[in-house]
């Protein structure tokens, strides 16, 4: 039951309780915790093998975590920043590993729990209400936003939505799901299309399969985020490559009908992202725009950092600490972003934060990490031979690929669908020899073509033995 609440709360990310708990107040952070005493107790009493921890990938993860450990030392050379909100480098250091444990407990726990095909169905079954609950909380988001006066509908979304109601303000507004802004909702989005693209949910019909993932690129679109709808750019093209023909006119579809939607709700929509891209594009850094322009001084000031301290970082988490110290000289002379100096913060990129705060060595393992699991789960769909298997690795494999991408734009460790997806990375690749006894292959008849794949040979509903 735990288990199918942490999975299920993933998408809440904007809930924080108590409130000065950022992050880490999320549900899922004290589901995983007390769910990690339990597992750990059971493990000790009934002396439980530790075999599913054993895989390259979680050597790698393992290492990392030590490395971070060790950074927090750094933390007592960092700067004292007193006007920041957080001004004591090595609790602020402390904090950080322990979101970073918890998160990383939530790959260890998908790889407990999801031992055989039945597991993987009902943890995606899980993720899937997780969608549809982020969905309802939009809805209340909007309700609350167009009923200023109704104390129900305030209060219910107050408890859902930390963050107050910006970004619907303005001549753009912005859906965000359960997210606290559109980006993140956008993140959480190019974790879960590809899984209905691919037909990773492979027990349940094409129909249901396309109908969400159309639902979930109009609002995708609506998130209005320039990094998400780049990185689904590019995992539309993998999936395309992947599906071949099949999946041409869908993706087509599912490309042009946001466009089209959004060229009727807001043409000035359109024309403002298309010219944010033919900036960035001409222009890099030099273009006019803000976000453009913040990231790119954060990041250069989170490098510098690193050249400070090369091997270990700054330690987990102070990167901000050392922002007024090593901020380009170009972004202090630009009134429009310089304002960040009042209260710095980390570099919205993962990668440059990892080099910066636990330096060359925990940058090193991380990527190694990274390579590992996907690397694994591109091996596993390429020796698959059932369909519905490719389908599940393609759709891991295409949602891992579009995270690391969305790397460079996003760095909270407390998205904990991150690290879920890591694990089924890891545990799904095992699964390669079982297979689901009780799948139930309904409207369609497979025959096996030369390519040791599966074709579509009829229309006759039967139980199907896969082995």
């Amino acid at each position: 039951m735990l288990w199918a609440l942490i999975i299920f709360s993933f998408p809440f990310t904007d809930i924080q309780f108590p409130k000065a708990a950022r992050g880490f107040g999320q549900p899922s952070t004290y589901l995983a915790l007390v769910l990690c005493v339990l597992v750990l107790l059971k493990i000790m009493r009934e002396r439980e093998s530790l075999g599913f921890l054993k895989n390259k990938a979680f050597l790698f993860m393992f290492v990392f975590w030590l490395v971070a450990g060790i950074s927090i030392y750094q933390s007592l050379k960092a700067p004292l920043s007193p006007w920041l909100e957080y001004s004591d480098p090595l609790s602020v250091s402390v904090g950080q590993f322990i979101q970073l444990s918890v998160s990383l407990s939530v790959t260890v726990l998908t790889c407990y729990f999801v031992r055989d095909w039945r597991d993987f169905r009902f943890a995606m079954t899980c993720y899937f209400a997780g969608w549809i609950g982020s969905v309802l909380v939009q809805a209340l988001d909007f309700a609350a936003y167009s009923r200023p006066n109704s104390t129900l509908l305030q209060v219910a979304n107050e408890f859902f939505h930390n963050t107050p109601f910006w970004q619907f303000e303005g001549p753009f507004p912005r859906l965000r799901l359960s997210g606290s802004e559109g980006s993140w909702a956008s993140d959480y989005l190019i974790c879960l299309i590809p899984f209905f693209v691919m037909k990773s949910y492979y027990w349940k019909s094409r129909n249901w399969n396309a109908t969400n993932a159309s639902a979930a690129i109009i609002v995708l679109f609506a998130t209005m985020s320039f990094g998400g709808l780049a990185v689904f750019a590019g995992q539309a093209v993998l999936m395309a490559v992947m599906l071949g023909r099949r999946a041409v006119g869908f993706l087509a579809f599912a490309g042009a009908a946001p466009l089209v939607l959004a060229l009727v709700i807001s043409p000035a929509y359109v024309n403002t992202v298309w010219n944010r891209t033919i900036g960035v594009y001409n222009y890099g850094i030099e273009s006019e725009d803000f976000s453009v322009r913040t990231r790119a001084a954060l990041v250069e000031s989170e490098w510098n950092a690193f050249l400070e301290h090369p091997w270990l970082g700054v330690g987990i988490g102070d990167s901000p600490f050392y922002v007024p110290g090593a901020w380009p000289t170009w972004a202090a002379r630009d009134p429009r972003i310089s304002w960040v100096l009042r209260n710095p913060a980390d570099a919205i990129n993962l990668y440059i934060q990892v080099l910066s705060e636990t330096g060359l060595v925990g940058a090193t393992v991380f990527a190694a990490l990274l390579v590992t699991m996907a690397g694994g789960t591109f091996k596993a769909y390429r020796k698959a031979s059932e369909a519905w298997k490719k389908s599940v690795y393609a759709g891991v494999l295409v949602a891992l690929l579009g995270q690391i991408a969305h790397y460079t734009s996003m760095n909270r460790f407390f998205l904990h669908y991150w690290f879920f997806i890591w694990g089924l990375a890891i545990c799904v690749v095992r699964l390669a020899g079982q297979t689901d006894p009780s799948m139930r292959v309904q409207g369609t008849r497979y025959r096996r073509k030369l390519a040791g794949e599966f074709a579509l040979a009829g229309s006759l509903t039967r139980r199907v033995n896969l082995t």
